[in-house]
């Protein structure tokens, strides 16, 4: 706090005001602040406000701070009057005011705030004073508004990470729920086909089928699936329902192919084992391969 602050919050007890200067509000606000006050406009013993100024006013040492405040409540600048006989003149205006707002309760007259006080209260700069709201509140806006766009920020941040992550997480579960809910479609129309087709077969063909749980082999699925697609593509190419039912079908058969790899594996050397290809016809077969 400053010097100044200190001689007006010192002019402030020697003349029996209840107020302190407010940093937060400029020169002309703490002496509007001040007249409504506890203590001003009082009277001291038998000494009322009036006779009380004028006492002030006679001391060659006193200095006044004076603004006016017209019947519009427009302020002037504050203002430093050391001439007693000006001071004194202030005083018997600020009767007159009194006067006239005491008998009609209205303030259609220019008020006059004061304040008084003495050099061994200190020194007291107006300009000191003038400077000093403006700085501290723009200093403690700037700080807030610092805090608010760096919360904001960092929320902003977190909110987007989280997003992000959200985005992620529901796009990962919506597409394992698109394939779940294909691959699902495939095994039901495979057990279906595969159904209709043993129900063909004479009980000899289907009793063997059971014992060997072909419903349930990567291959039979494979088989079935791939012809489900030819039939889909030369029959129903204008349906996409049947087409998404072969697709779901090959996807369902290829996880069981992957499931019984084994079975696959024993299943290829098995057919390259038992069906002879001669070398030379081999041979030519690659070379026309590798023309093509």
């Amino acid at each position: 706090m400053n010097n100044s602050v200190n001689t007006f919050n010192k002019a402030c007890v020697s003349i029996r005001v209840k107020y302190q200067y407010d940093l937060d509000k400029s020169l002309g606000q703490n002496m509007l602040a001040l007249s409504n006050a506890q203590g001003y406009y009082s009277r001291r013993g038998q000494s009322p406000w009036v006779k009380r100024a004028l006492t002030w006013a006679k001391s060659k040492d006193c200095v006044f701070l004076v603004m006016e405040v017209d019947e519009f409540g427009k302020t002037s600048k504050v203002e430093q009057v050391v001439n007693t006989v000006d001071k004194q003149d202030i005083v018997y205006q600020i009767e007159e005011f009194l006067s006239w707002y005491e008998s009609t309760g209205c303030k259609e007259l220019t008020e006059y705030i004061i304040l008084p006080y003495w050099a061994s209260h200190g020194e007291l700069d107006l300009k000191e004073l003038d400077k000093i709201p403006v700085p501290m509140a723009k200093a403690a806006q700037a700080a807030a508004v610092k805090a608010v766009i760096k919360q904001d920020k960092q929320q902003q941040q977190e909110s987007n990470k989280m997003k992000s992550l959200f985005d992620k997480v529901v796009n990962t579960n919506k597409d394992a729920a698109i394939m779940a809910a294909q691959l699902t479609a495939g095994k039901t129309a495979n057990d279906f086909i595969q159904s209709k087709m043993y129900a063909s077969l004479p009980w000899y063909a289907r009793l063997f089928a059971k014992k060997k749980d072909a419903k349930n082999n990567g291959l039979a699925k494979l088989a079935v699936a791939n012809a489900a697609v030819g039939l889909a593509q030369h029959f129903g190419k204008d349906d996409p329902r049947l087409r998404y039912i072969s697709e779901a079908m090959l996807q369902d058969a290829m996880v069981a192919i992957t499931r019984d790899s084994d079975m696959v594996e024993k299943f290829i050397s098995e057919i390259t084992a038992a069906v002879a290809i001669p070398n030379e016809i081999m041979d030519k077969f690659q070379k026309e391969r590798e023309t093509i």
